[in-house]
């Protein structure tokens, strides 16, 4: 749930992706819950990295790239 919806932008698309899963019986209930959870979660987590001042998170994400290379 967390990763479709970091990819997707969008966490109403993941739920609804999981919903339609469940009814065609791709997926079993209890999946579909978790990633549901997991798309709220993702949500959550994209609008506290966009709440954080640029100028705390900058210097993160120059020295995360930079120890990525």
């Amino acid at each position: 749930g967390l990763g479709a919806t970091l990819f997707t932008q969008a966490s109403s698309i993941t739920v609804m992706g999981a919903m339609v899963l469940v009814q065609r019986g791709l997926v079993p209930l209890e999946q579909a819950i978790l990633i549901m959870l997991g798309a709220t979660v993702g949500t959550t987590l994209k609008a506290w990295v966009f709440a954080i001042p640029f100028t705390v998170l900058g210097p993160v994400l120059v020295g995360l790239s930079s120890a990525l290379l």
